[in-house]
């Protein structure tokens, strides 16, 4: 007991000092030591109301951020956002309805950095920003739908019905000028359970246009408050298959005395439907049958009726089956 007394009261004041100087460098280096990270942020141009931009460059600058270790986690989710930004107000609307602005300086004022973060931008790229507003306008363009390719097995048996067919569009006026049509957002297309109705649904303007400005693709944000109703004609891809040499089998009640003897034993059949149900079709699934149950010995054979059943699909009722000719000549005597 004396000996961990000692141990422990022994030299007391420097353990102590050694303690709070431990923790006074672990706080320093939590709260205040500076982690750097190299990023390419968006530069915003804020237009006055009614106007939008019509050109711009660069539209990001690559920046040297610093910031305290404790705030590693902020830094980062701000990024992920597009939070920390390069930002330029124009603060009064200008004269010409195309005004363009060219070598507009972004200085560390123009920076915007989480609140509370301690982070600051060390560096950046690009000194200055050029960018061309242009006076907005709202005009009524024709909408198209923006399809995603049918799921396999599936094609669209007729052109999408939808509506309204043309919508009030607000933008920059030099782009909407260029514009012939809007577009929805995607509409992707799912395989409808069996017997569902057609799919419908309601979709938003795609919030941009592209259209060729001075021999270049540019993209400009657009509003549209209206939204698209729509139906799409869906149908199952149909498709063809020929099984040769199937074989005939002859259905008896127990207890049948006569001997049957068919005049062909082998037909080929064809069968139709969705390529889905007859992809999954194997030559054993086929079975043609006949049925002599009702016929007594004669003189000549008797045109029976060829059935046929196909096993192990889904949804038999979507078939269409051809056979060779639909009866065969059996010969029925005497055992």
């Amino acid at each position: 007991m004396n000996v961990l007394k000692r141990i422990f009261v022994h030299n007391l004041t420097t353990k102590i000092m050694a303690l709070f100087m431990a923790v006074a460098l672990w706080t320093y280096a939590y709260f205040f030591s500076l982690q750097e990270t190299d990023h390419d942020v968006p530069v915003v141009i804020r237009a006055p109301q009614g106007w939008s931009v019509l050109e711009q460059n660069p539209t990001r600058v690559r920046v040297r951020i610093e910031y305290p270790r404790h705030s590693s986690a902020e830094v980062k989710d701000a990024l992920a956002a597009n939070e920390i930004i390069a930002e330029y107000a124009v603060a009064t609307a200008p004269a010409n309805p195309i005004q363009p602005f060219a070598g507009v300086p972004i200085t560390s004022s123009n920076f915007r950095l989480p609140s509370g973060a301690g982070a600051r931008i060390a560096s950046w790229n690009q000194e200055q920003v050029s960018f061309t507003l242009a006076k907005e306008e709202t005009r009524s363009l024709p909408v198209k739908l923006q399809l995603a390719e049918p799921p396999p097995g599936y094609v669209m048996s007729d052109q999408p019905w939808y509506d309204p067919h043309t919508v009030q569009v607000t933008g920059p006026s030099e782009a909407l000028r260029r514009a012939d049509c809007v577009y929805t957002d995607e509409i992707r297309i799912v395989a409808p359970p069996r017997n569902a109705p057609l799919p419908e649904g309601v979709i938003d303007i795609r919030p941009y246009i592209e259209v060729n400005i001075d021999g270049k693709r540019a993209k400009f944000d657009i509003g549209c408050s209206e939204k698209i109703k729509f139906r799409l004609y869906l149908t199952e891809v149909s498709r063809e298959r020929v099984f040769d040499k199937v074989r005939i089998m002859v259905v008896e009640p127990p207890g049948y005395a006569h001997q049957v003897k068919l005049k062909q034993t082998e037909m080929r059949v064809t069968v139709r439907g969705p390529e889905k149900e007859i992809e999954a079709i194997k030559p054993e699934d086929i079975q043609l049958l006949v049925n002599v149950s009702s016929l007594e010995p004669g003189p000549t054979p008797y045109p029976q009726p060829v059935t046929c059943e196909i096993r192990g699909v889904a949804n038999p009722a979507q078939l269409k089956v051809e056979l060779e000719q639909p009866t065969v000549g059996v010969d029925v005597g005497p055992t």
